[in-house]
C-alpha cells in the first residue's frame, strides 16, 4: 500500500491529531532555534503548524498529496499564514531546497524509510542543514511530560 492509499483510506494510525507535547514544551519555552525549520515526513502538519510563527518558517515536506490537502485544512482553521508554514508534496530524499535549513524537526520519517535508503537520509539531512544549524530528533517517546 502507498502513503497515498493509507491516507485515502483513512489508514493513518501515526496522524495522532497533534505534535508530541515535548515539541509543544519546547516552543513554549523558546529552546528551538528561529529561522527556517524543516519538517520531512510531515504527515498532515501538525509539527510544521507548531514550529511556525513569525520568526520560525517551517516547511513541511510529504509524500502524500491527501495529507497536504489536510495540511492546507488544518493551516487555515488556525489561521497561520503561508509565509509562516508552508507544505510541499514529493519523496523528501529527492528534492531540493532552495536553501539550508537552521533547524531539522526529524520524528517520523527516518523510521518510514526503507533501511536500504538510510544512508541517502544522512547525506540528504547533512545537505538540508546550514552550518551550525540543529537537528533535533524525537526516537521514541514513552511518556509524556505531565
Amino acid at each position: 500500500m502507498s502513503w497515498e492509499d493509507a491516507w485515502n483510506e483513512s489508514r493513518t494510525p501515526w496522524d495522532a491529531g497533534e505534535s508530541p507535547p515535548i515539541l509543544k514544551t519546547l516552543v513554549d519555552e523558546g529552546d528551538l532555534p528561529e529561522g527556517r525549520v524543516l519538517v520531512p515526513g510531515c504527515g498532515s502538519g501538525y509539527d510544521v503548524l507548531t514550529l511556525a510563527s513569525p520568526d520560525r518558517r517551517a516547511l513541511g515536506i510529504d509524500i502524500a498529496p491527501r495529507a497536504a490537502e489536510r495540511f492546507e485544512q488544518l493551516r487555515e482553521e488556525g489561521d497561520i499564514p503561508p509565509e509562516h508554514a508552508e507544505m510541499r508534496v514529493g519523496d523528501a530524499l529527492d528534492m531540493d531546497v532552495d536553501e539550508p535549513f537552521d533547524m531539522i524537526w526529524e520524528y517520523t520519517f527516518l523510521c518510514a524509510i526503507e533501511p536500504e535508503r538510510r544512508e541517502d537520509w544522512a547525506e540528504w539531512t547533512r545537505a538540508q542543514l546550514r552550518s551550525g544549524g540543529e537537528l533535533v530528533m524525537l526516537m521514541f517517546p514513552v511518556d509524556d511530560l505531565d
